[in-house]
C-alpha cells in the first residue's frame, strides 16, 4: 500500500513538478499541500494567497515557490494529493470479509463513505478548485492529468477486485461521485431533505449494474 511519501512523490510526477533531492524533505511538501487545502476550505480558491499557505506551513513564500513554481500548480497538486489521500484511506478500511460479503453490503459501504467525504473540509477544498477551473484555462490545464487519471480509476474494483476495471466500473465510479456531490450542494443548502432515501435508490441502482456485469463476465468465459 502507498505511504503518504509515496502519493506526494506520483502528485508531484504526474503534475510536472521537480521532485526534492532528499526523501527526508518531501515533510515540508505535506506541510505546503494540508495548509493549501486549509487555506482554500476556509477562505475560498481566489481569497487564497500563497503568502498565507507559506505562513501556515512555516516556510517562507520563496521556499514555497522553489517547490510550487505558482498558485495554479500547487492547487492542481493539492487536488490530486487529497484525492489520492481519500483512496488511500479507503483502502485501508478494506478488508477480506468486506471483500467476500454481499454486493449491497460492498456497494452500501463505499457510497457511504464517499458521502461522508463530501461532507469534508478536505472536499470544499477540492470543490472550489474544481468549480474555479472552469474559467481558469490555466488551472484547467494544469489539472488535466488529474482528470485523466480520474476517468480510468474505476474505484468500485477496490470493493469488487473480481471485476475488470473497464469502461462500465469506470463509468459506474464516476456516476456515483457526481450523484453525491450534487446531493450534497442540495442538501447543504438545505434543497433536499431526502437524502437517505436517495443515497438507498443509489445503492439499489448500482447493485443492479454490478449485478449485470458479473452476468455478463459469467457469460462471456
Amino acid at each position: 500500500m502507498k505511504t503518504n511519501d509515496d502519493i506526494v512523490i506520483s502528485m508531484l510526477e504526474m503534475c510536472g513538478i521537480p521532485l526534492p533531492k532528499q526523501r527526508r524533505s518531501l515533510d515540508t511538501y505535506h506541510r505546503i499541500l494540508r495548509a493549501a487545502q486549509e487555506c482554500v476550505a476556509e477562505s475560498g480558491y481566489s481569497k487564497t494567497s500563497t503568502q498565507e499557505v507559506a505562513k501556515r506551513a512555516e516556510i517562507s513564500h520563496g521556499g514555497l515557490f522553489k517547490r510550487f513554481p505558482t498558485k495554479v500548480s500547487l492547487m492542481a497538486a493539492m487536488v490530486g494529493y487529497l484525492e489520492a489521500q481519500a483512496r488511500k484511506t479507503a483502502a485501508e478500511h478494506l478488508s477480506e470479509e468486506l471483500l467476500s460479503s454481499p454486493t449491497h453490503q460492498r456497494v452500501r459501504f463505499f457510497v457511504e463513505g464517499y458521502w461522508e467525504f463530501v461532507q469534508t473540509p478536505e472536499f470544499k477544498a477540492i470543490d472550489e478548485v474544481w468549480d474555479e477551473s472552469r474559467t481558469d484555462p490555466p488551472l484547467l490545464e494544469a489539472l488535466r492529468p488529474i482528470i485523466e487519471s480520474d476517468v480510468v480509476a474505476g474505484d468500485l474494483t477496490f470493493f469488487f477486485p473480481e471485476l475488470e476495471n473497464g469502461v462500465a466500473i469506470q463509468f459506474i465510479s464516476q456516476m456515483i461521485y457526481s450523484s453525491l456531490e450534487y446531493l450534497s450542494f442540495n442538501h447543504g443548502m438545505g434543497a433536499d431533505d431526502q437524502a437517505q432515501a436517495k443515497l438507498d435508490v443509489l445503492i439499489n441502482l448500482v447493485c443492479r449494474e454490478i449485478d449485470l456485469l458479473r452476468k455478463g463476465a459469467a457469460q462471456a468465459s
